[in-house]
């Protein structure tokens, strides 16, 4: 009988050390319980915060931002168009009395580009390339527009050969193109 007491009682002594163990334990996850609460609270908030982002940047824009967007394209469009003439007269397709006219208007659309462009609008065909990098994009931008108003220079006086000769660096147009615009969608 003793035996089986102090049997008792040393299985006893193990159930309250294993009762003491399983509170300790107990309250070392009650600690961590805030922790892993603050954890949780602060990734479910970062991935709010991420997820009102991408919201916003793959929202519909504004009306506001539709009309900037279209000015663009009808910008770009029409310096495709009379780029596309100045090549014609270039190769003699078209009569050279036209090049004081295409190359003042070349110039003028890359201004209105240059000013439509200080506008970070995303959107369109422009690449986000174009925002992320804007300072280089809007430096070859400016380039651009000083090398059309050259250019316009030159066609004014009727100088075929001195537009001949500033035309590749005037209309950098496909490299721009290849870095900040997207293709366009097939039809």
């Amino acid at each position: 009988m003793l035996s089986n007491r102090l049997a008792n009682v040393d299985k006893q002594g193990q159930e309250c050390d294993t009762m003491s163990h399983k509170k300790e334990e107990a309250s070392s996850a009650m600690l961590r319980i805030p922790f892993l609460v603050l954890l949780l609270a602060g990734a479910s908030l970062t991935g709010a915060i991420l997820t009102a982002r991408a919201s916003a940047a793959d929202a519909p824009p504004s009306p506001m931002a539709d009309a900037i967007i279209f000015e663009r394209q009808e910008i770009m469009g029409q310096l495709r168009r009379d780029s596309d003439v100045l090549g014609d007269i270039l190769a003699g397709v078209q009569p050279a009395e036209r090049l004081p006219a295409v190359t003042a208007a070349i110039a003028q659309g890359a201004r209105d580009s240059l000013d439509i462009y200080r506008q970070r609008i995303p959107g369109g065909r422009t690449r986000s390339e174009a925002w992320a990098e804007h300072e280089k994009f809007m430096g070859q931008m400016e380039a651009f527009a000083r090398n059309t108003e050259l250019m316009a220079k030159a066609g004014s006086k009727g100088d075929l050969a001195g537009v001949t000769a500033l035309v590749v660096e005037a209309l950098p147009c496909k490299q721009c193109h290849d870095r900040y615009r997207l293709p366009a969608k097939p039809s």
